[in-house]
């Protein structure tokens, strides 16, 4: 058990019709994992005794993979909701063959936050990243990032997933009918050989230009020379121009 707090007395704010807890301000926080590490509680919160309510307060509670947290303002007896951020995340699934020369893992992160006053608000993420190994010949990684904000459209959760599948679209007109939106794709690939490395990379990422939001792709490519890497040469293309 972790726990903390911290006063802040401001005598500035001090009257004769101060009562003498009002310029009290106290900022608490509590981590607990009971059940040897398997179960993970935290709480943190700002209290002001002036008003006699939460200026904010946060509550997560976690096992393995899932973490579930909710975030909020207002006096003890009359809480007001603001957000709910879940997320469901699995790491290092991987599995390997040919006497552990060749693997393939994957990250997977979903998570979805809630905002209580404006739906509109709310967005869902999807997060995917895959790499494939072969040992002293290639490395191949893959990582796309996908968010939907337009989740106050759907009736039913197969509709969600309907435009999720869609949003991998990409030879039909599937991306362009979906409310997921890519936001970002990273394409990374190194061929090892006996005296050089040559690293090709793709990034992409949706960016803000002259108030409208561009997609802006670059490509990499390094040769680096294994027996001094510091001696490299490299390339940028921004293949958007």
């Amino acid at each position: 058990i972790e726990f903390s707090a911290t006063g802040t007395y401001d005598t500035s704010a001090i009257t004769g019709s101060t009562g003498i807890l009002d310029p009290l301000v106290v900022d608490t926080s509590l981590s607990i994992h009971p059940f040897d590490g398997f179960l993970s509680v935290r709480e943190s919160a700002s209290y002001d005794f002036s008003g006699m309510r939460f200026d904010r307060f946060s509550l997560s509670v976690g096992i393995p993979w899932v973490t579930a947290s909710i975030h909020g303002s207002g006096p003890i007896d009359d809480p007001v909701w603001d957000l709910l951020d879940t997320k469901v995340q699995v790491e290092a699934f991987e599995r390997r063959w040919w006497k552990n020369r060749i693997s393939l893992a994957l990250d997977l992160s979903v998570s979805y936050r809630h905002s209580f006053w404006d739906m509109s608000a709310s967005d869902f993420t999807f997060k995917i990243d895959l790499s494939f190994n072969i040992a002293e010949f290639l490395s191949l990684e893959v990582a796309l990032t996908t968010v939907n904000k337009g989740l106050h459209r759907y009736r039913t959760f197969s509709d969600l997933w309907d435009d999720l599948l869609a949003s991998f679209d990409f030879f039909g007109d599937g991306r362009n009918e979906t409310q997921f939106t890519m936001e970002a794709v990273e394409i990374s690939l190194v061929h090892h050989m006996a005296d050089w490395d040559l690293h090709c990379k793709y990034h992409g990422s949706v960016v803000l230009s002259d108030l409208e939001w561009r997609w802006k792709p670059v490509f990499t490519v390094l040769l680096q020379w294994k027996a001094i890497p510091e001696i490299k040469v490299d390339r940028e293309f921004d293949a958007g121009r």
